[in-house]
């Protein structure tokens, strides 16, 4: 029989190449995650706002009115109707007072308007009255056209005798406006009088007549 051959004990690699065949095999590292994106601030802030904007409230009177309603109606208590329909009836009259209030600036030629002027808006001015008109006189002829709060004669404050033109006031601007239309260029105690709406009145007035 011929002889087994031998085995030749294998050769043992250097260390630096297993760690090379190591560093190979080694699997790649797992980059992290990334993390959810949390929301700006300046998102939730802008959010915020919209919301606030959409729950703004409407001004109203409704609070006003019934408090007043109470006040003179304890016992008494009013629908959400009825209330929208009152609160609605506050604003046409507010407006209507903006309207007015804007015309008599625009007549008066100033940015703004005071009492006087509004006060003014219902009196009227009488050039050319005779001197035999008096106070109750003018009050009962213009007293046909709405109610007449005030009728006054100017007088000189020396000889106490008419100057010939006197105002009359009313408590409407509406029966001021058919008073001018009635009695303007009207004759009055055998004088033909002009009715005119008074702009401001005069300084010294109230101290040079009576009424």
């Amino acid at each position: 029989m011929a002889p087994k051959a031998e085995k030749k004990p294998a050769e043992k690699k250097p260390a630096e190449e297993k760690k090379s065949t190591v560093a190979e095999k080694a699997p790649a590292e797992k980059k992290p995650k990334a993390g959810k994106k949390l929301p700006k601030e300046g998102g939730a802030g802008a959010g915020d706002k919209k919301k606030k904007r959409v729950k703004k409230s409407v001004e109203t009177y409704k609070i006003y009115i019934f408090k007043v309603l109470k006040q003179v109606h304890p016992d008494i208590g009013i629908s959400s109707k009825a209330m929208g329909i009152m609160n609605s009836f506050i604003n046409d009259i507010f407006e209507k007072l903006a309207q007015e209030a804007s015309r008599l600036a625009r007549y008066n030629k100033k940015p703004t308007i005071t009492s006087r002027e509004i006060q003014t808006a219902v009196r009227l001015v009488l050039p050319g009255l005779s001197s035999y008109t008096t106070n109750e006189h003018l009050k009962r002829l213009f007293s046909r056209f709405g109610v007449v709060t005030e009728a006054r004669l100017v007088k000189d404050p020396r000889t106490q005798r008419p100057k010939g033109f006197g105002f009359v006031t009313y408590e409407s601007e509406v029966e001021a406006q058919k008073a001018l239309k009635a009695m303007n260029g009207r004759i009055v105690d055998g004088r033909l009088i002009f009715v005119e709406v008074a702009k401001t009145e005069k300084p010294g007035e109230d101290a040079t007549s009576q009424q």
